[in-house]
């Protein structure tokens, strides 16, 4: 399942030391802010034009 690779993917920038130098952004249908938190993402969107607004703040 998706989020299953979603939360395999930010153990896994964990695991590598990298997680606190990245930020993470998750999507789709099934996402919302109890599953961002679960997954340990930064953030999320259930569609593509939102995302890019949430990188953007982050970016400045």
């Amino acid at each position: 399942m998706a989020l299953d690779s979603m939360k395999e993917t930010v153990d896994a920038l964990t695991e590598a030391g990298l997680r606190n130098s990245v930020k993470v952004i998750i999507g789709g249908v099934p996402v919302n802010e109890v599953v961002c938190k679960s997954i340990g993402a930064d953030g999320f969107s259930t569609n593509a034009a939102e995302g890019v607004k949430i990188c953007q703040r982050w970016v400045g």
